[in-house]
């Protein structure tokens, strides 16, 4: 099929993936961020209860990406699930897919200080190990924290340091999209393919709120 002359537009915007990923989806998660931290007892709730507030204001109420969900320009997709071939289910937490050429995956956590568990061994693992999340040539993921209690600054500290000892090559603490609590951590997948995570932490504890 030959792409229509508006979606042609629509990707001139972006001179590279990278520029797509950090300029529509991660910015688009981060206003959405702006408007769940107000929901009401935000911090008490469980992890896919967050992750479902931010699904539904994507869809709904975020005005950076509005446009490209409407004309299906970007696919919006949330909790699909996987079987691997150890017949592990597993559910992906948010997926914004451009047809055939961009697939970005977020895995979302709830922190309540460092957790190795939580953010290595079911988090950042399934974009390293072949067949979880992403295929061999997707080079793009993201890790979107909940941190409802603890010292954030002590969390991403911690969080690094963790990141730092799982097949990791560098870490690149540029803010993403200005965003202040965030960072990008790039690793070897064991497939041998590289990969840049991008690690965005929401403070919605009750002195956020």
């Amino acid at each position: 099929m030959v792409p229509s002359k508006e979606f042609v537009e629509f990707l001139r915007k972006y001179n590279t993936p990278k520029d797509l990923i950090e300029d529509l989806f991660l910015s688009s998660i981060i206003d959405s961020y702006s408007r769940v931290c107000l929901v009401e007892d935000i911090f008490n709730f469980t992890e896919n209860i967050i992750r479902n507030e931010f699904q539904y204001d994507l869809e709904n109420y975020n005005q950076i990406i509005k446009e490209a969900l409407n004309n299906n320009f970007v696919t919006f997709i949330a909790e699909r699930q996987i079987i691997d071939k150890e017949k592990e289910l597993m559910r992906t937490d948010i997926e914004f897919i451009i047809n055939p050429t961009i697939r970005f995956v977020v895995e979302c956590k709830r922190l309540e200080g460092v957790s190795k568990s939580q953010y290595i061994d079911s988090g950042i693992s399934r974009f390293i190990k072949p067949d979880k999340y992403i295929g061999t040539n997707e080079k793009y993921a993201g890790m979107c924290s909940f941190v409802v209690a603890g010292d954030i600054n002590n969390i991403i500290k911690g969080t690094k340091q963790r990141v730092g000892d799982y097949h990791w090559l560098s870490t690149d603490d540029r803010k993403i999209c200005n965003f202040e609590p965030s960072f990008t951590s790039i690793h070897l997948k064991i497939d041998g393919n590289e990969i840049r995570i991008h690690h965005l932490f929401f403070v919605l504890n009750k002195v956020a709120v």
